[in-house]
């Protein structure tokens, strides 16, 4: 949760631009419209959707790792804590 509110923070402190629904939106377990709707329900290239929401998949791994690090001993043993938390969330 923390990592999604930093993320919401950057986008609403004007660190980031773009929608933070949209972002929001490829989190949730249900299946994502075609690139090509969202990008003309946001006024949005489909090549500008993909780089937005690639954008944003890749700071939120880096918020979350960091999250995940002050939380092991060793700071390898963050990814395999992040393959276990994919891993239960499927």
């Amino acid at each position: 949760m923390r990592c999604f509110q930093q993320l919401r923070a950057e986008y609403e402190t004007g660190a980031r631009s773009g929608p933070f629904e949209l972002v929001l939106s490829m989190f949730r377990m249900e299946e994502m419209p075609p690139y090509t709707d969202i990008a003309k329900d946001y006024g949005m290239t489909v090549p500008q959707v993909k780089s937005f929401l690639h954008r944003a998949r890749d700071r939120f791994r880096k918020i979350l790792l960091t999250e995940v690090q002050v939380t092991v001993s060793e700071p390898g043993e963050a990814d395999s804590e992040i393959e276990e938390l994919i891993r239960l969330l499927k």
